[in-house]
């Protein structure tokens, strides 16, 4: 596994695997509830919003998912493909309103999860970031 989070209810443990997928395991059942398989490359990051999982990849891809009643949507339903170089970290606002990204080369990429649109791209640094979070608004980074 590359990175993990939980869901506020403790019940569900969301994944990112070297293995280029996203899984969701319940914590009750210990299994695996469902898996998505669209990254080309290592999932480096995943976060969760309210319904939503994100996921950041060696690929330079996003990929925004739906998470549903611990189930996750095996396919995507936004692939975002901005970025230039592989993407270290994601972020996304509880609301799942707002999402962030940032790659190796310094760049973060701020997403309308609704529209799928890249919304700002700030050079933050001059090497790869390998951190981010958003303030409690969801709109300061």
């Amino acid at each position: 596994l590359s990175s993990c989070c939980i869901t506020p209810d403790g019940s569900t443990v969301v994944m990112g695997s070297w293995d280029n997928a996203v899984y969701v395991y319940s914590i009750q059942q210990g299994r695996i509830l469902g898996e998505g398989i669209e990254h080309e490359d290592a999932v480096s990051s995943v976060a969760l919003g309210e319904r939503r999982v994100v996921s950041g990849s060696w690929d330079g891809s996003v990929k925004i998912w739906d998470l549903r009643e611990s189930q996750l949507n095996p396919t995507p339903i936004l692939d975002l493909n901005d970025h230039d170089h592989p993407v270290q970290c994601v972020c996304i606002d509880p609301n799942a309103r707002v999402a962030c990204s940032a790659s190796q080369d310094g760049v973060v990429l701020v997403w309308d999860v609704r529209t799928g649109k890249n919304q700002r791209k700030i050079k933050a640094h001059k090497r790869e970031v390998t951190g981010i979070s958003l303030s409690n608004t969801g709109y300061d980074v």
